[in-house]
């Protein structure tokens, strides 16, 4: 595993793994949790709560450019992990390529999909609710 850092408000972790003929390719973004009173909340049962949601439909790679679209990459799902190293919850965006990428293709990839977490999909915030509370997540914080 590498980590990719950019000048901007998102940190992104990348991960390849090549496997059976299909390249999958991981960008974990941390989250910010907060309540109603926008106060940042840090608790394991809320953590526990968000640790699994997931968006199957998001299909990120639909908003690639078009140079990512035509080698192949799909999906673009996103899911809610918890990252040990760093004790947060984070968005994962899992995308899948039929062959490997070079490092510009990847580099490419991991500087669009921050671009969609920074001024698209991800400025929109996921709620729920836990003991009659409501809690939003910022899926780039």
């Amino acid at each position: 595993m590498y980590i990719v850092n950019f000048a901007t408000q998102c940190q992104c972790q990348s991960k390849v793994r090549q496997g059976n003929k299909i390249m999958r390719i991981e960008l974990k973004y941390p989250t910010l949790i907060t309540d109603a009173k926008d106060n940042t909340v840090n608790n394991q049962a809320i953590f526990d709560i968000c640790i699994g949601k997931k968006d199957d439909s998001s299909n990120l790679y639909q908003y690639l450019k078009s140079e990512l679209l035509d080698i192949g990459i799909t999906s673009g799902t996103v899911e809610l992990v918890f990252d040990e190293d760093i004790g947060k919850i984070c968005s994962l965006i899992s995308y899948n390529s039929p062959k490997k990428l070079n490092k510009s293709q990847l580099n490419s990839l991991v500087k669009e999909t921050n671009s969609q977490m920074i001024d698209g999909y991800g400025e929109n915030t996921w709620e729920f609710s836990y003991k009659n509370k409501k809690y939003y997540i910022s899926l780039c914080s």
